[in-house]
C-alpha cells in the first residue's frame, strides 16, 4: 500500500475522488451517489472479471489490494501486514500461473 499511497493518496481520498467522477458520469442513472467503499468493490469486480477472461497473477494481487483498501475505507484503520511476501510465487515458465501463495 505504500507505493500506491505515494502515487494516489490514501484509499479513502483517492476512491472518494473517483466516486465523485463516476457519480457525475452516471448521474442520470443513479438514485444515490457512489461511495468510496463501493468504488473498491467495483474495482475488485473488474479485476475478477479480467481473471475469468484471462488469468494472470496481477489480477488476483490487485483484487486483493482493492479489498484491503475497502477494509481501510470502511474501518478507517490501515490494515497491518504480517511480514509475509506480498506477491504469490509464479511459474518461471508461465508468469501468469500462480504456483504458491504466501503462508
Amino acid at each position: 500500500l505504500g507505493d500506491r499511497n505515494a502515487d494516489y493518496g490514501v484509499p479513502a481520498d483517492d476512491f472518494s475522488r473517483l466516486a465523485r467522477v463516476w457519480t457525475g458520469l452516471l448521474a442520470a442513472k443513479l438514485t444515490a451517489p457512489i461511495t468510496a467503499a463501493e468504488i473498491a468493490i467495483l474495482l475488485c469486480a473488474m479485476k475478477l472479471n479480467r481473471e475469468m477472461h484471462r488469468p494472470k497473477a496481477d489480477n488476483i494481487i490487485d483484487a486483493h489490494g482493492y479489498l484491503i483498501c475497502h477494509e481501510w475505507i470502511t474501518t478507517d484503520k490501515m490494515p497491518t501486514h504480517d511480514g509475509a511476501p506480498s506477491k504469490p510465487t509464479t511459474s518461471p515458465d508461465n508468469p501468469g500461473e500462480i504456483v504458491a501463495f504466501p503462508k
